[in-house]
């Protein structure tokens, strides 16, 4: 039996750490930056995070959204960087990857 994040629910989170990686024990780490009003819904600039083997970017993101509600309302609009270079929502992480999530800022 092949195993993947489709046959397991999301919705079940625990602050910084994946339900899914805890059931099936292939979880690894990787560290999440927050910038600007993410660093202000989270109320920290960075934190190490345990996510399943396989994981996405956008499957993070569903997990910070779970465990930050605040952060939903920019979700729609954030930029996301992994290892200092820009990039989509299916890029699949890997154990000691850097996330960094940047929403949009304007300025002069």
């Amino acid at each position: 039996m092949k195993w993947g994040l489709q046959r397991v629910p999301f919705p079940f989170f625990r602050r910084g750490r994946s339900k899914v990686a805890a059931l099936l024990r292939l979880a690894m780490k990787i560290k999440v930056l927050f910038f600007a009003s993410c660093r202000d819904a989270v109320g920290h600039k960075s934190c190490d995070w345990e996510i399943a083997e396989g994981c996405r970017v956008a499957d993070l993101q569903r997990e910070l959204v779970a465990v930050y509600p605040q952060l939903a309302a920019v979700q729609q609009v954030l930029s996301v960087a992994v290892n200092a270079e820009y990039t989509g929502s299916h890029t699949v992480l890997k154990a000691g990857d850097e996330v960094a999530l940047i929403p949009p800022v304007s300025g002069g």
